[in-house]
């Protein structure tokens, strides 16, 4: 089977187009033949050596991936051969074939299209997780997210919406503002042009928001978190921007929260609650309250180059390799 490989710690350029035999699931896996799989910014991490786990090499990109199931262990019982599902993986998704375990794997409504599969479990159920769960968003209160554009930063558009808050979607170009309104937030904010603190202070009647959705970091987080409202929740979910040293007076004096969001808490403690969550995204997909925004179809021979686009941060939505 073709996959694509590394060898070496770095960036996209370590990668290789190879032939290596088709892996075999043990009695508790499944074998899935790969019909498209999700680029996400962990891949870059993963590849520097500098995620949380560290594959021996040689391995893959590709933590989610979605396809038809070709086999399985005899210790697995709720699936079949050929049902369509998604599945999120440890890594080497970027490939025709790949293991998964059945605890993350799920079947797929009929109407999901591969690239939506592909791309559904790391971005939506991370920003679910996050904001159902330590945000504790509410319907009527207010949700501020940062780099709303990307990948993560829609489907917490989105979901916040699904739950009844108002939203607040900020960006940094106005291109980037009018991908944000297709997805209907109430309020949009070009953080480049318009000071971040002072507009939301003038959107809130100067009192500010529930809860703040943050994956940039870097130097827009000051203004984000002084416009955090009294009980404010900072959800920290990533840093692409730069990781920022945060104030614990400035935590204290409002009654406010930084918390710390990651999707492998769940994974490793709190599995039901990825369970229902996904179902409930399910739900929410087939009603039309949500739908991933692919910005990019690959194939999968051009790897490098949509693992680029996310590395000098021109992404939109979400990026797809078609195998």
């Amino acid at each position: 089977m073709k996959a694509i490989l590394c060898n070496e710690w770095g960036g996209p350029e370590v990668l290789e187009v190879k032939e290596i035999n088709t892996p075999q699931p043990n009695e508790n896996e499944l074998l899935i033949k790969v019909k498209a799989v999700a680029v996400n910014y962990a891949d870059l991490v993963m590849l520097k050596g500098q995620y949380q786990t560290k594959p021996d090499f040689p391995f893959g990109p590709g933590l989610e991936c979605a396809g038809e199931i070709v086999s399985f262990g005899k210790n697995v019982k709720k699936f079949k051969t050929n049902q369509r599902v998604l599945a999120k993986i440890p890594h080497s998704g970027f490939a025709e074939y790949t293991i998964a375990n059945p605890e993350f794997t799920y079947e797929i409504p009929e109407n999901m299209p591969w690239e939506h599969a592909a791309s559904f479990f790391v971005a939506y159920v991370s920003s679910y997780t996050a904001i159902k769960y330590q945000g504790n968003l509410l319907p009527n209160q207010k949700l501020l997210v940062l780099g709303a554009s990307g990948g993560t930063g829609l489907t917490a558009v989105e979901i916040g919406k699904a739950i009844g808050a108002q939203v607040f979607a900020a960006a940094s170009s106005q291109k980037k503002i009018n991908i944000i309104e297709n997805y209907n937030p109430d309020y949009t904010i070009n953080y480049k042009d318009n000071n971040l603190k002072n507009e939301i202070k003038n959107l809130t009647g100067n009192k500010g928001v529930d809860v703040v959705f943050d994956p940039v970091g870097g130097e827009f987080f000051d203004q984000a978190l002084s416009s955090l409202d009294w009980g404010g929740k900072y959800l920290i979910f990533g840093f692409v921007g730069g990781i920022p040293q945060i104030p614990s007076n400035r935590l204290l004096v409002k009654h406010r929260s930084a918390i710390g969001c990651s999707l492998r808490f769940f994974e490793n403690h709190d599995k039901e609650k990825i369970h229902t969550s996904i179902k409930k995204l399910f739900e929410w997909y087939e009603s039309g309250l949500i739908k991933p925004f692919i910005s990019e179809l690959f194939k999968l021979e051009d790897a490098q180059k949509a693992l680029n686009i996310l590395k000098d941060r021109k992404a939109t939505g979400r990026i797809v390799l078609l195998i």
